[in-house]
């Protein structure tokens, strides 16, 4: 499927120069069909001398789950042996250029893998974390990030991609350019691909698979650049995790609060700030003991 979708940016570069598409001439059911089409024609070749596809449906679900784990994992995503492994730990940033002239920022504990040179049909990376990437524009040579259970396909644009292991979704966020995210549909038997531009996010979870693309002010994806932390009604569980990543400390969340949601804005504020607008936000209390935070209350209806 990436092949197919790395000729279609090829075709959309030459016929309009490079520029963006217009939308009202862009159909993105009329690609889509067309690349699950190619792809069930070349599955309909197989089946005739393929053994595998002749046994009973229960095992073929298992198998195209099987398929789709193997074909996630980073030891037969990536062809080349010579990885380097770039880490960022809590509480900081990071900025590095990759050999095609790429440059990625990665957010607090994240890690990006990726080839040496790009010396492949290619050029493919891995993703645990959040990442902004300025994609070089190369017509020949697709930029493919894996993410999670997710792979995003370009050819030169702006984006952003948050998959912390930790948290049950994966969103991409297109600031410019045009985005091909590919993703499992329901129960693992089919992928969907969904096309974004800028101002569009995609939030993936593997209890909704086939979700659609919405309208957002992508800038404010990326504001952890800056140093800036947004929260609207963001589940207080998820708003901890990112204070703990963007302050490198441990806040322990009492149970009776864990339903509540904050709605917040830190910009470049220091940590003990922070905790009391948060605290405050949910009318509870936050207190320190031996280099942890307990943060708790009466609870939110």
């Amino acid at each position: 499927m990436e092949g197919l979708i790395s000729k279609y940016f090829y075709r959309q570069s030459l016929g309009h120069n490079n520029s963006p598409v217009p939308q009202h001439s862009f159909n993105q059911d009329e690609v889509y069909h067309k690349i699950l089409s190619s792809i069930h024609t070349t599955q309909k070749k197989s089946v005739a001398t393929s053994l595998f596809f002749k046994i009973a449906a229960a095992i073929v679900v298992l198998l195209s789950a099987g398929i789709l784990l193997h074909h996630n994992t980073g030891k037969n995503f990536f062809t080349t042996a010579n990885l380097v492994h770039k880490e960022v730990a809590k509480g900081r940033t990071s900025m590095l250029q990759l050999e095609d002239g790429t440059k990625v920022w990665l957010n607090a504990g994240s890690k990006l893998t990726y080839p040496a040179r790009f010396d492949t049909e290619d050029r493919k990376v891995q993703l645990s974390g959040e990442a902004y990437f300025e994609v070089a524009h190369l017509d020949h040579k697709p930029f493919i990030i894996s993410s999670g259970a997710i792979k995003t396909v370009v050819l030169g644009t702006s984006f952003n991609i948050s998959a912390y292991p930790e948290n049950q979704e994966v969103e991409v966020t297109v600031l410019s350019g045009k985005v091909a995210v590919i993703t499992p549909g329901k129960w693992n038997l089919h992928t969907n691909t969904s096309y974004l531009t800028p101002n569009q996010k995609l939030t993936y979870t593997s209890s909704q698979p086939d979700t659609k693309p919405a309208t957002v002010n992508a800038g404010e994806a990326i504001d952890w650049k800056l140093g800036i932390l947004l929260f609207r009604s963001t589940p207080l569980p998820q708003a901890i995790r990112e204070l703990e990543r963007k302050y490198a400390v441990t806040i322990i969340c009492s149970d009776k609060i864990k339903d509540c949601r904050i709605t917040a804005r830190f910009d470049n504020e220091g940590l003990e700030n922070a905790l009391k607008v948060v605290s405050k936000t949910i009318d509870g209390t936050i207190t320190s003991h031996g280099g942890q935070y307990y943060l708790d209350g009466a609870g939110c209806n």
